[in-house]
């Protein structure tokens, strides 16, 4: 069955902070924050959340189908990689592919800025209008009325949906998270996402994570925990040598799950599976630039994880 990956494709403008932004940003100053950093190295890339999703599912031994929106400057055909399903990325002609801007420190924090351009029309796109047999969801940032449709649409076609908001969650109102947590079957993002999910919703956290059959949260210390009811699953990270860009880390933690959930591998092996692929990606700069082969990720899930995997 296919695995369908909604969410943005877009141009990424990666700088490189040589100082910490908490050096430049005085706490009693915050109400009237003016500050200019200096950058000293820039990097353009293309893609987005949904197509380093689908990137690193394509890694991984499979063809996820992409939907989203892009302007006439993204080539369709050359800039998303292969052995991905690009029948339904939409090109518009009159506004720009959407961007972001991530500025990195020393201490691998980030601050990013995001102008969406063409996928504000991704409401424009439908799950009804597809005609594969889609055995998982995953719907990431995009056009926050899009991505309740196509909750609302893979509801309706019963296929398996993680709600992953990011970014965009507080785009989305109080009524609509709680729809969602009647909708969606699993619910991505990360702590912090977790308690303004919490803020907006005026539910506890308990509360949100008992609403969905299973909450991934992901932590950068242990890069996750899944939560089953009152039950939790505490998936270690991958220790690497040389951390040299964590942009795009979490879509390619993603990939490994959806991968493996899709040939019915169980839950905590597949997180694995998603924290070592999440262990390449951080080691090379931006999202799109890692590789292995089946044989050195063999190895590589042995080591960190003392199981034997075969992936063949």
């Amino acid at each position: 069955m296919t695995i369908l990956v909604t969410g943005s494709i877009a141009f990424d403008y990666i700088m490189d902070f040589q100082d910490r932004f908490k050096n430049h940003i005085l706490p009693e100053k915050i109400h009237i924050l003016n500050v200019s950093f200096f950058i000293s190295d820039l990097k353009k890339e293309k893609w987005g959340t949904a197509a380093n999703i689908a990137y690193s599912l394509a890694l991984l031994w499979e063809r996820p189908l992409l939907a989203g929106c892009v302007w006439k400057d993204f080539s369709i055909e050359d800039d998303i990689g292969d052995n991905i399903d690009k029948r339904y990325v939409m090109k518009k002609e009159d506004v720009f592919t959407a961007n972001a801007h991530i500025m990195t420190d020393l201490d691998d924090n980030q601050i990013t800025t995001f102008y969406p351009g063409a996928m504000m029309n991704a409401w424009d796109i439908s799950i009804s209008d597809i005609d594969e047999e889609i055995n998982y969801a995953i719907i990431s940032p995009n056009e926050s009325n899009a991505m309740i449709k196509y909750v609302k649409e893979c509801n309706d076609r019963w296929i398996k949906t993680f709600f992953d908001p990011g970014q965009q969650i507080t785009t989305h109102s109080k009524e609509t998270l709680i729809w969602v947590m009647e909708t969606a079957n699993y619910l991505i993002l990360n702590d912090y996402e977790l308690n303004l999910y919490s803020k907006i919703t005026e539910l506890s956290e308990d509360e949100i994570i008992r609403s969905f059959e299973k909450v991934i949260v992901t932590l950068w210390e242990k890069w996750s925990i899944i939560y089953v009811w009152d039950e939790k699953t505490e998936i270690d990270s991958v220790k690497v040598e040389n951390i040299v860009d964590p942009t795009g880390c979490w879509d390619s933690f993603r990939s490994g799950l959806l991968r493996w959930l899709n040939i019915w591998l169980d839950w905590e092996t597949s997180a694995k599976i998603w924290s070592l692929t999440a262990s390449y990606c951080i080691q090379k700069y931006w999202t799109q630039n890692h590789s292995f082969t089946k044989d050195e990720f063999e190895k590589k899930f042995k080591e960190s994880f003392g199981i034997n995997l075969d992936l063949n």
